[in-house]
């Protein structure tokens, strides 16, 4: 197997130093940017993200903590404290909640290590006291941690291949597995292919073959026990970490695979921001979640987007809106907003003609599918709404209206009489 495959695979990493009981802090550039893991003794204590939207800020914001103006507000204040001694002071959390979404966003930002690749990494060995510096320090606890966020990922086939690569591999348990884990929530699948590691070495075609799971599912479970210490790899040729630097007060990171050095990163432009906002709604939508997807979606709104992303935040947005007990105003502004943001689309112009059609109003029903089908010939109207040239032409002209003299005749029983 090239060292290059397991090298840059996170899940392999994690179990060389858990089973080194490395201290220091790893360095991650992925695909949509940089993360970094803290150990100590081989056990995750820390994280942080400077990919766009994982930030403590950015996940209170979708969270509805606070709205857009109001972080800005606190992170442009002067005060030097972090921005999670800020939210308790200022009354918006407890203690305990701002525990709870710290928890849930380095859970988050885990699992998205886990999901994207790797393109460098490093490792700066030393206490971590030194390199946490002056960061919030929110204790992780690693057994937990690692089960649940390597349960969550959704893309763990590439570490399959690399422990199938390696087919000299072998691991051996640490102890009774059942005992070990049985604080976790074991599946009776998972504590039936426990059984197959003890402390004879075996390799990981085997406990595939035995365990009777998926081939991704045995790779998952393999490198979830060895990040966990659960497991050690005891036959075949180990990754090795870099060397302690004899004067580490002037050591640079070693990097493994390292890309020439990037230009600074500028600051996102709005447009960018948008699009993150568009990304995160969609998946807290697809995931039931419809309350934050709507406050993601106000805040990318908030950013003033223009052409075809004010289209699709407003139509996501009304979207969104519909699903509430009184949605027909708001909903109804969002759909307007999205059609002036592109005039030629016919989506809004549908969207309003069922709301009206809903409420019952006929015409402006039908005058809004007239519309939607002169941008788009192919847009079907309903048939009890198709008054074709008949509504346009009411509509122009509007209904008759009726004085107050002909109001009062039609109380008594008709208009003029003849003769």
């Amino acid at each position: 197997m090239d060292e290059a495959a397991h090298s840059m695979n996170l899940s392999v990493l994690l179990g060389v130093l858990r089973q080194d009981t490395g201290d220091g802090e790893l360095i991650l550039k992925q695909g949509d940017g940089v993360r970094r893991l803290y150990l100590s003794k081989g056990e995750l204590i820390h994280l942080r993200s400077e990919v766009p939207g994982e930030q403590f800020g950015s996940y209170l914001l979708r969270k509805g903590v606070f709205d857009l103006q109001l972080l800005e507000r606190m992170l442009a204040s002067g005060e030097r404290q972090r921005l999670g001694v800020k939210v308790i002071q200022g009354g918006l959390l407890s203690p305990k909640q701002r525990d709870e979404h710290l928890k849930n966003l380095q859970e988050m930002v885990m699992v998205q290590a886990l999901d994207h690749p790797i393109r460098t990494w490093a490792w700066n060995q030393g206490p971590k006291e030194k390199l946490l510096s002056y960061d919030l320090h929110f204790q992780l606890r690693h057994r937990h941690f690692i089960w649940s966020t390597f349960q969550e990922s959704h893309d763990l086939a590439d570490l399959a291949d690399v422990l199938e690569g390696e087919a000299t591999w072998k691991w051996k348990a640490q102890g009774d597995l059942l005992d070990i884990l049985g604080e976790l929530p074991l599946t009776p699948t998972i504590a039936y292919a426990l059984t197959f590691l003890s402390a004879d070495p075996i390799s990981f075609e085997t406990f595939h073959f035995l365990s009777n799971l998926e081939r991704t599912e045995a790779g998952r479970l393999i490198g979830t026990l060895w990040a966990l210490g659960a497991l050690a790899l005891s036959e075949g040729e180990m990754p090795s970490l870099p060397e302690p630097d004899p004067h580490p007060a002037s050591a640079k990171p070693v990097l493994y695979r390292q890309d020439p050095a990037p230009a600074p990163a500028a600051p996102l432009p709005n447009e960018a921001r948008v699009r993150n906002l568009l990304i995160e709604a969609y998946r807290q939508r697809s995931i039931g979640s419809g309350l934050d997807a709507i406050r993601t979606l106000e805040a990318a709104a908030s950013l003033g987007p223009s052409g075809d992303d004010a289209y699709e935040v407003w139509m996501a947005l009304g979207k969104l809106r519909l699903a509430h007990p009184d949605p027909s105003a708001p909903a109804m502004a969002e759909f307007r907003r999205a059609a002036r943001a592109c005039p030629g689309k016919a989506d809004p112009w549908i969207a309003l003609g069922e709301i009206y059609h809903g409420k019952g109003f006929d015409l402006d029903a039908s005058n809004c599918y007239l519309r939607a089908r002169k941008l788009d010939p192919s847009v079907q109207i309903p048939q009890e709404m198709d008054f074709g040239a008949d509504a346009a032409s009411t509509t122009r002209s509007g209904p008759k209206k009726k004085g107050i003299l002909s109001g009062f005749n039609a109380l008594l029983g008709g208009g003029k009489k003849s003769g």
